[in-house]
Order: C-alpha cells, then sequence, then structure tokens
C-alpha cells in the first residue's frame, strides 16, 4: 500500500507516520521514485503504535515494545499499567480534594495539606519555572514520572529545589538563546530530542558490548577533541559545566537527585561505572576545563 492508502485503512495522517519515522518506531521502506511503500509488517506495526499513543504511551516505552518478545512485552504492558493505576489513584484523590474546595466542606490550607503534585516532574516544573527549570527537565524528565513516597525522597526534593533556587551564574548566551528560540515549544516535543540521545545512552549501557561500543565513543571524542571546529562547538557546553560545578552542581545536585529518584541513580552509577572503565583503560581524565586529556 500507499501512504494515503494506509492513512485511510488506519485513520491516521501523513505527518503522524511521518512523525513515527523519525522518532525511529517505523522503517518504511522507499520506491525508486521515493514514495514509501508499506507491507504487511508496516501496517500491523503501525496499527500498534496506533493503539498505544491512544492508551497515552509514551514514545520511548512504545520504542521498547515494538523490540520486545511476547514475554518480555508483557512485561512491559504490566508495568506500564501498574504506573497508570498509581497515576490514576493521585487523579481521583486530586479530583475528590478538589470537590471538597468546590463545596467549602473544607479549608484550602487544611485541603494543601493533605494533596501533593502528581509526580516529581509536576512538582519541579511547577516550583522552578523559566529557563532553569525547562533545562533541567530536559535532562532529567524520564527519571521524574514517579512520587515521593519516602521522608529520604522528600528530603532530597527539598535540596533540588534549593539548589535551583538559590543558585546564580550566568548560562552561556548560545544555551539562552537556543531556549528562547524553543520557548513556545509544547512538553512532548521539547523532550523528544533529548530522549533520542538519552535512549541512545540507555541502549548503549544494556547492550552486551557496552564496554567497546563506549571505548570507541570515548576515542572518537579524545581524536576530535584537539580539533579546533570541535573546541569551538563544544565551548558552550563545557563553559556550562565548568558554572555548574562552581555552583555545586557535583556535590550537592546530583547526589540530591540520585536520592530523590532510584532509577536515577541506577542509571548514573551505570553510566559512571562504565566511564571511569574506558577512562583508566584508555589513559584519559577531564581536566578543570571540561577537556578529554591523556594522562602523562
Amino acid at each position: 500500500m500507499k501512504i494515503q492508502e494506509v492513512c485511510n485503512l488506519l485513520n491516521l495522517t501523513k505527518k503522524a507516520i511521518y512523525y513515527y519515522e523519525e522518532q525511529g518506531l517505523l522503517n518504511v521502506h522507499k520506491d525508486k521514485n521515493g514514495y514509501r511503500i508499506f507491507n504487511d509488517h508496516d501496517i500491523e506495526q503501525l496499527h500498534e503504535i496506533s493503539l498505544y499513543r491512544k492508551l497515552d504511551i509514551h514514545m520511548s516505552d512504545i520504542k521498547r515494545l515494538l523490540k520486545a518478545n511476547k514475554d518480555e512485552k508483557n512485561d512491559l504492558l504490566r508495568n506500564i499499567c501498574v504506573e497508570k493505576k498509581k497515576a490514576l489513584k493521585i487523579q481521583e484523590k486530586s479530583i475528590e480534594l478538589l470537590e471538597q474546595l468546590v463545596e467549602q466542606t473544607k479549608s484550602w490550607k487544611k485541603l494543601d495539606e493533605q494533596i501533593d503534585y502528581q509526580n516529581i516532574s509536576k512538582a519541579i516544573q511547577e516550583q522552578i519555572p523559566g529557563i532553569y527549570g525547562k533545562m533541567f527537565m530536559q535532562h532529567f524528565y524520564p527519571y521524574l514520572q514517579g512520587t515521593m513516597t519516602t521522608v529520604k525522597q522528600k528530603q532530597a526534593y527539598q535540596r533540588v529545589i534549593r539548589f535551583w533556587d538559590d543558585v546564580d551564574f550566568q548560562l552561556p548566551w548560545s544555551i539562552r538563546f537556543i531556549y528562547w528560540l524553543n520557548r513556545h515549544e509544547s512538553e512532548e516535543k521539547m523532550m523528544s530530542a533529548f530522549q533520542k540521545s538519552e535512549n541512545m545512552k540507555r541502549e548503549l549501557l544494556e547492550s552486551e558490548d557496552a564496554y567497546e561500543k563506549a571505548k570507541e565513543l570515548m576515542k572518537y571524542v579524545y581524536k576530535n577533541s584537539h580539533r579546533l571546529s570541535y573546541r569551538i562547538f563544544q565551548y558552550p557546553q563545557r563553559k556550562l559545566k565548568i558554572r555548574l560545578q562552581n555552583a555545586g552542581y557535583n556535590d550537592i545536585f546530583l547526589p540530591a537527585l540520585c536520592d530523590l529518584s532510584p532509577e536515577y541513580n541506577e542509571y548514573s552509577l551505570k553510566w559512571r561505572e562504565l566511564n571511569d572503565k574506558v577512562c583508566q583503560d584508555l589513559g584519559l581524565y577531564y581536566n578543570h576545563k571540561m577537556q578529554l586529556c591523556k594522562k602523562e
């Protein structure tokens, strides 16, 4: 089938199909004239994607579902179902308390003590508005979808909020300009670019040859780090890392985030261990200017 036939069959738009392709969910063969030709597998996969989207399943989870075998898919769907049930309970509680507020059966002060944000990301977006909050969410959004259930998490949340509230440094102009250009983007679109790179990191960590892949990547970065064009391109990011480090990012913020999010803590430990091992074996280290250098 051609794309218009598929759109009519599945009640999808061309833009939706193009978007699924961009997200890496679909890989459709093109004929010599550049027209997409959909086979039975493509149509079945599109139908599956469409169902998942109607069920409000996130793109990153859909990607994992499409790659999974039957047993893995059932486990993933079961986990998604559990998380959605948790979110639904929180939503039901919010509606119940909202009705009490409407009926004025309780004061707003008492209600405020009873209710919390639906998830950690919602709380942080509310407490850290503007460019810092946007930058924070772009990098850590996937790890902040749970709720705060322990005293340790609530204390860590306060440390995270205080850090960003107290942080006082100027973002590099190029980064501020990028965020200004994207100031009207929707939350989902804002996260999509980060999701791509984050999914690549996760896939690398979970692959059997993670060490070899990371080693080749580190060699590539070190080789290019001596080129002037590469240094100029990376300068804003290095400058940002230095300013963040001086503000206490590594000593205050990251440990607090690890306490706040078990998912991020697990990811961070795996990535740090892999990075340290590769750097040690290659004899590399990062200097005070965040440049990759060879040990003497």
